[in-house]
């Protein structure tokens, strides 16, 4: 294919244009169709060149090294368990290579090799959240650090739900832990499972949570926001106040470790493959199937978009659905489902 220079890094070719430029070193790219304007070409190239970052000596610093910085930095989050964790899967790619190296081919690269090993969806996306973490938390003014241009949408599968027998069933086995086990377990993690269950708030919110923020005799719990969110002044039901006082009597207030939390569900009897975050999930859903508007569901959950709601957590609304598939019901006569005749005939041939 033959190549033609029409000015300082744009290129034409028989399919259209290609507009180059250098950040950090790293040669980068963009196709362009042929009937697009040069001074289009000359401006974008003229924008991203402008804001491509000069190598510096950090650049010459490994990734694995970015990464120790990174968690000292951020020791104090609730969620540093889950952010180390997602980290050493990035760390076994690029652990003495400079962070400024890393290209989107790399992170495809890496992400189409998880997909094959059959990692789901959720955990390949923890992961980019956590490679994103990296460069946000070392490069804060740094709009276009490489990470974000490289990071690749991953599909998502419906959010699931929580059986309320597995919570059950998981309580149950927190408190005999308590009282039977050879160690025995803190009651702080059943007290916490019982009002992130319940409630269905964001780990991170219990952790922040004072005494004078839960108002038993007024039945209310003032919720702080979090991840950009809205604050809530959550009314608290029966089940609620039987988990708060659960909660107080176990003195279980201030930061806990997520991995430390995860685990103690797990030997308790949670499913290894099911995020106990679907807890929050399973509240929005239980909302939903009980004819709670989307409009409330979105304040009940404190999110400040309600397109975040019908996204992640409620993506159908069920009494709509019910109506819906009622509606297309009876299309098919009942012969179209007749038994299959070795059934019918008691398995005879």
């Amino acid at each position: 294919m033959r190549r033609e220079t029409i000015g300082r890094g744009i290129y034409r070719d028989t399919h259209g244009y290609t507009v180059r430029w250098r950040d950090a070193g790293v040669p980068l790219e963009k196709r362009f169709p042929r009937d697009t304007p040069l001074d289009v070409l000359r401006r974008y190239r003229e924008t991203h060149q402008g804001r491509a970052r000069k190598p510096t000596p950090e650049a010459r610093g490994s990734f694995i090294r970015d990464c120790a910085r990174t968690l000292r930095l951020l020791r104090r989050r609730p969620s540093i368990d889950r952010l180390r964790s997602n980290l050493r899967a990035w760390v076994a790619r690029f652990a003495t290579r400079s962070r400024f190296a890393i290209t989107r081919a790399d992170v495809l690269a890496a992400v189409a090799d998880w997909q094959t090993d059959g990692l789901r969806a959720g955990a390949i996306q923890a992961r980019i959240v956590a490679l994103r973490t990296v460069f946000r938390t070392l490069d804060p003014e740094d709009p276009i650090a490489c990470c974000h241009r490289t990071i690749p949408t991953v599909p998502r599968r419906l959010p699931r739900g929580v059986p309320a027998g597995l919570v059950v069933r998981v309580a149950a086995q927190l408190y005999a832990r308590e009282l039977h086990a050879r160690r025995p377990v803190s009651p702080t993690w059943r007290a916490r499972f019982m009002v992130l269950a319940t409630t269905g708030v964001r780990p991170v919110q219990l952790a922040r949570a004072q005494p004078a923020d839960v108002l038993l005799e007024e039945r209310v719990w003032i919720i702080d926001p979090a991840k950009g969110g809205n604050g809530v002044v959550l009314p608290l039901n029966d089940n609620m106040i039987a988990a708060w006082r659960l909660f107080i009597a176990a003195d279980a207030w201030g930061p806990f470790k997520l991995g430390s939390y995860w685990a103690a569900l797990r030997a308790a009897g949670w499913p290894k493959g099911l995020p106990p975050y679907t807890l929050r999930h399973e509240t929005g859903q239980a909302a939903d199937r009980n004819g709670v508007d989307l409009g409330d569901i979105q304040l009940l959950l404190g999110h400040k978009n309600i397109a975040t709601t019908r996204r992640s957590y409620v993506p159908g609304v069920a009494a709509r659905l019910r109506a819906a598939s009622a509606a297309i019901d009876g299309r098919f006569p009942a012969d179209a489902f007749r038994a299959p005749w070795r059934a019918v005939a008691g398995g005879r041939s």
